[in-house]
């Protein structure tokens, strides 16, 4: 709704830029007309950088997604070598960006056996492996080449930072729905948002 909302604004005022500068360049001139459209600017820019709260670093948007199944590739003595975990989203879903560089950085596990991130201990036997999405597709691969535990089926993977557009850039490739979302804020954000 935001962003609905900043770009209708934005295109709202582009048009009376339009609008009234031919006007006042023939009224007042050019040099008047471009200072007043530098006033216009600096008002903008001095309420922006006082009232718009700072959101870089912020947790803007944590995707959780659930293993669903594995591949558990072994050595000849039947040790785990490797494992591909499979997800119940991917990067035609809410993590499209990836298919253009972006690094999702290494998941939170939250085992089906914790209550929270913070109760888990990070095992000392970490296995090589990569996250794929569920669309079979040969490019919905999440991530590559990261050492992790051995993770459950239905263990879920937390990946924080991943932004708003995440969501908005899915679609239901190969007729997989898009991602339920779950609103949820802490108290410090609840104390920006109510002011």
């Amino acid at each position: 709704m935001a962003s609905s909302i900043a770009v209708m604004l934005n295109w709202t005022l582009v048009f009376i830029v339009t609008k009234s500068f031919g006007m006042m360049n023939v009224t007042f001139g050019s040099d008047v007309t471009f200072w007043i459209f530098a006033v216009c600017m600096a008002i903008a820019t001095t309420f922006t950088a006082l009232k718009v709260p700072e959101t870089k670093g912020k947790n803007a948007c944590t995707i959780g997604v659930t293993v669903h199944s594995k591949t558990e590739i072994l050595d000849e003595d039947g040790t785990i070598q490797q494992v591909k975990y499979y997800i119940n989203d991917g990067i035609f879903g809410c993590f499209c960006d990836v298919a253009y560089g972006r690094d999702v950085g290494i998941p939170k596990i939250l085992s089906q056996r914790q209550t929270s991130t913070e109760d888990s201990e990070i095992p000392e036997n970490l296995l090589k492996c990569s996250i794929w999405g569920q669309s079979c597709d040969g490019i919905d691969k999440i991530c590559n080449n990261l050492l992790l535990p051995n993770i459950n089926l239905g263990d879920v993977l937390l990946f924080p930072n991943m932004g708003a557009y995440s969501i908005v850039l899915a679609c239901n490739f190969n007729g997989f729905p898009i991602a339920n979302v779950l609103h949820y804020a802490d108290h410090e954000t609840l104390k920006i948002l109510n002011g």
